[in-house]
């Protein structure tokens, strides 16, 4: 503050000092001219009174009234050629018919002008009297100027503006700590009770207003704390809240017990200090760069699962909570659905080939005429029914215990999902439903046989599950967050009761549909674990009769 009153105070000097130079030097410069024309009015009416026009008269009178004076006389003819002058030879002299104030002389009997030396602060002033025989009496003199004399000033204008500034200076620190003193002194407690300035009491209103606000907002929070504390220490799942440096902010009972921790020890400690688990690590990492992972963990004979999600903050990551929810039972009845996916694959593959066969003899017309193509067809369509149902139930268990093929590759998956439509392109003539395939050929490191089996289903689902003169659009695009595949189609769509289950093994929205399109119930619960394969998401958007939408990100 200080630093500014001094400059206000500075600039406040300049411009008053400018002001003033700029109203007096006007004012100044009219008084000079008045002075310099009256002198020499004086001067040429003195002269012309005594004038008689003879040659000796000139010397006489200037030697007469210009003594100690700085007047120059001048005698000039009616036709401008110069008779005397007081301080040159007249026969050197140029004619001076084209002077302003000779000329006026001559046609109003007298004239005056001024013109500049050849200094700025320097000014002569003319004064022409026409006489009675038609010559013409011309006084003049040299004077400083107003300007001039300014100039000659500034040398004391100089030291008084840095004693002004220097006084400045003194007055602006003590006025400033005077001002700043009551302001300082102010107990932000209880505003309204302070003795200061007049002009404050709007400002120390509104701090006082803004306390009791702060207040109200303090015990909301504390009760908010306790209500949050009291929910979270009794869930059965696992809390843990992490800052984005990974230090831990809170941990509840059930986490803490999981770990075998005390929660006051974990508080303020680093996440990677709860536990050695890899997998939990990595996960953890991931969601306080913004993505959403998860994990398992096997603790005691039971199985958790780890959720980790990032707090987002403008689009950054600030924090992550991570979830411990008890799977185990979850996870048993995933091992006794593979059980049974492995096992009816082994008992059905042998009598199903058979079948198939069967109906191939049927067809080449090794039974009756008149029952081949009915029983034939059947059979054989049942038969590939079937077989397609083994081979998707031993893909989908290879991918849950591991045994899907390792070695990744770039993949392009534009033109992955051109190959695909193209393996479809009899399908959906069929079904009379257009595929269109779009978007930035992008390149993913994957196992390029799941990611095709992945993009094979999720279309083969978007034809079967269409309308006749339906649409298939396949787009692959790339966000911030990673390259995305969508599958959009206008099919029948899907209820929102069921959207949450048509990734689960052998689960159809509709099950007399799926048995006429020959759909296993298999597609969309691969095409979910290939995307965990890949550490991908996989999000779907669908309205009844309006079509459904599934996206596969892969975050970078």
């Amino acid at each position: 503050m200080r630093r500014r009153i001094i400059r206000h105070m500075m600039l406040l000097t300049l411009f008053t000092m400018v002001v003033l130079a700029a109203v007096i030097l006007p004012r100044v410069t009219a008084t000079f001219e008045t002075q310099a024309y009256g002198a020499l009015k004086n001067a040429a009416g003195v002269l012309s009174a005594l004038w008689e026009p003879s040659e000796d008269v000139p010397a006489t009178l200037y030697a007469a009234y210009t003594a100690n004076r700085s007047v120059r006389i001048t005698w000039i003819a009616p036709d401008g050629s110069v008779l005397y002058d007081s301080n040159a030879n007249p026969a050197e002299m140029e004619n001076h018919a084209d002077r302003a104030e000779v000329i006026q002389a001559i046609r109003e009997a007298e004239g005056r002008d001024s013109r500049l030396s050849s200094t700025l602060n320097r000014r002569t002033y003319y004064y022409a009297l026409r006489l009675t025989d038609g010559s013409v009496l011309r006084v003049s003199e040299t004077r400083q100027t107003a300007l001039g004399a300014l100039l000659a000033l500034i040398p004391m204008l100089v030291i008084a503006f840095i004693l002004v500034m220097a006084l400045g200076v003194v007055t602006a620190g003590k006025l400033t700590a005077l001002l700043i003193r009551p302001i300082d002194s102010i107990d932000l407690e209880h505003p309204v009770e302070n003795d200061v300035y007049e002009e404050l009491t709007p400002l120390l209103a509104r701090l006082q207003a803004q306390n009791l606000r702060i207040e109200a907002q303090l015990h909301d929070l504390e009760a908010h704390s306790r209500a949050f504390g009291t929910i979270t220490e009794n869930m059965a799942e696992g809390l843990i809240m992490l800052a984005g440096d990974g230090m831990v902010l809170s941990v509840n009972r059930s986490a803490a017990k999981l770990f075998d921790i005390k929660p006051d020890r974990a508080i303020s400690g680093h996440y990677m200090a709860l536990t050695r688990d890899l997998s939990v690590h990595d996960a953890v990492k991931l969601a306080l760069c913004g993505g959403k992972a998860d994990a398992r963990l096997k603790r005691d004979g039971r199985i958790y699962q780890l959720l980790a999600n990032p707090v987002l903050a403008e689009g950054m990551a600030s924090g992550a909570i991570l979830l411990l929810l008890d799977v185990t039972a979850h996870e048993q009845a995933e091992e006794t659905r593979r059980e049974f996916s492995a096992n009816i694959s082994h008992e059905l593959k042998t009598p199903l080939t058979s079948i198939a066969g069967y109906a191939e003899m049927l067809a080449a017309g090794m039974v009756r005429p008149e029952d081949i193509p009915e029983a034939a067809g059947k059979i054989y369509d049942e038969a590939c029914r079937m077989i397609t149902l083994i081979e998707d139930i031993l893909a989908l268990s290879k991918l849950d215990e591991g045994q899907a093929p390792t070695q990744r590759e770039p993949v392009a998956l534009l033109s992955l999902a051109r190959h695909a439509a193209s393996l479809l392109a009899d399908a959906a003539q069929a079904q009379a439903v257009l595929v269109t395939v779009e978007g930035v050929d992008e390149t993913v490191i994957g196992v390029r046989s799941v990611l095709e089996e992945m993009l094979f289903n999720l279309m083969e689902n978007s034809i079967k599950y269409n309308k006749p003169g339906g649409k298939v659009t396949v787009r692959v695009t790339r966000t911030n967050e990673g390259v995305s595949v969508i599958v959009a189609d206008t099919g029948v769509g899907i209820a929102p009761e069921h959207q949450e289950r048509v990734f689960e093994r052998f689960y159809r929205v509709d099950k007399s549909h799926s048995r006429a399109t020959g759909g296993t119930g298999l597609g969309l619960s691969i095409v979910k674990h290939g995307a965990m394969l890949h550490g991908a998401n996989v999000t779907l958007k669908s309205k009844a009769d309006k079509g459904t939408e599934i996206e596969v990100k892969f975050l970078l």
